[in-house]
């Protein structure tokens, strides 16, 4: 019994720990892309590679542009071959400009926040409570990401 309970206790500090490290990581990883901002306690962010599966980052970016107008709602853009193409794409949202940010040296992709797939990630009280890739296997994440965005 003390055994089971010494192996529980190891694993829950192992699982917090993770999760700890995932929000410092992503914390980091903000804080390099713009060094002035003071990310909100609760927010919603979709962090999109401008490569991968284009069915992935399409449903992605539809969610985003029903929630775009929200002042919690970020996008980073990511892994981008032009930047040319996008400030192309988003001139026509000059509106939501504070709450676009672009990653030029690909941050997201070394503190191992996104390799290929769009991720959609939310964080209350300062802390994650989703972050999941957005893979064509995983049919259900649209739906729980927004049951997290709808008040």
């Amino acid at each position: 019994m003390v055994k089971r309970f010494l192996v529980f206790n190891i694993f829950l500090t192992l699982l917090c720990g993770c999760e700890n490290k995932k929000y410092e990581n992503f914390y980091e990883a903000l804080k390099q892309i713009n060094p002035k901002l003071n990310p909100p306690e609760n927010a919603f962010y979709f962090i999109m590679p401008d490569l991968g599966c284009s069915g992935c980052i399409y449903q992605a970016m539809e969610l985003y542009k029903k929630h775009a107008l929200r002042e919690d709602v970020y996008i980073i853009f990511t892994s981008y071959i032009s930047k040319k193409k996008l400030d192309l794409e988003i001139a026509l949202f000059p509106h939501l400009a504070d709450n676009i940010f672009f990653d030029p040296k690909n941050v997201m992709v070394e503190k191992e926040i996104l390799a290929y797939y769009p991720v959609l990630l939310a964080v209350e009280d300062g802390k994650i409570i989703f972050m999941r890739d957005m893979q064509p296997t995983d049919e259900e994440i649209i739906e729980e990401f927004q049951a997290l965005l709808e008040p």
